[in-house]
């Protein structure tokens, strides 16, 4: 999950092919998997946003201004979700 909100707020224009593909194969690994319905709901929250992402991009190509609050949400995100996750050790 971390991967790829990492490859969204640094990607230069588009993102990674199957970048969106690998966070929704997690999304539903996770609710396969019956995971707590805390982490599934940061989850869809990420997805959702990573979606609205790929909307600015297409719609402002090229200006990096209009995406940047979208790429910080999503970074803060994605730290949110770092330290949401249990350690093992």
């Amino acid at each position: 999950m971390f991967d790829t909100v990492d490859e969204a707020y640094f990607a230069q224009g588009a993102m990674p092919p199957g970048s969106v593909a690998q966070l929704h194969w997690a999304l539903d690994t996770m609710r396969t998997e019956q995971a707590e319905r805390a982490i599934i709901d940061r989850a869809e929250a990420i997805a959702v946003t990573l979606h609205r992402l790929l909307a600015a991009i297409r719609t402002t190509p090229g200006d990096n201004l209009a995406v940047m609050p979208i790429r910080r949400e999503l970074r803060a995100m994605g730290v949110d979700w770092l330290k949401a996750m249990p350690v093992f050790h």
